[in-house]
């Protein structure tokens, strides 16, 4: 929490902005350097957690931002937000997006990946805020107890 505090009066941040409601330490963090806290909730997690989370999100967010209305409503308290509870939406809309199978196979082929394997993959610019090197020590792990997964980082 100190590093994070230090960063923050180091580097001049004017608002910090939480990605996930499993990540309260940044919000900690601003609010006792009094630096605004914008949380992103985009994950629906079990309601045991979200008992435990939402009261931190209440507690350190000044704007909470929701992938929904729906996902909103489902933490208990959000919606009090008001105006400062802004919905924003995926940049992939799952309502038009269909897998082909077509198009599948040829991803498959293209990337030589075996038609029956397990592939899991990481899309995103490289960055290190997508902390990809994470990803990879991840799949390390993984491909020990798994030795016919494929991993994929597209970027």
């Amino acid at each position: 929490m100190d590093l994070i505090r230090r960063i923050i009066r180091e580097q001049h941040i004017d608002l910090v902005l939480i990605n996930g409601v499993m990540h309260p330490h940044g919000a900690i963090a601003a609010r006792r350097e009094r630096i605004p806290v914008a949380w992103q909730i985009i994950e629906n997690v079990p309601a045991a957690l979200k008992l435990v989370l939402t009261p931190l999100v209440t507690r350190y967010a000044d704007v909470v931002m929701t992938t929904g209305m729906a996902l909103a409503s489902s933490y208990s308290g959000i919606t009090r937000f008001g105006d400062r509870l802004i919905p924003f939406f995926p940049p992939v809309d799952l309502s038009t997006f269909r897998l082909d199978p077509e198009r599948k196979a040829m991803a498959r082929r293209e990337l030589n990946l075996p038609a029956d394997a397990l592939v899991i993959g990481n899309v995103g610019n490289l960055n290190p805020d997508k902390d990809h090197r994470n990803f990879i020590r991840a799949a390390a792990e993984l491909k020990r107890e798994r030795p016919d997964t494929r991993f994929v980082i597209l970027g």
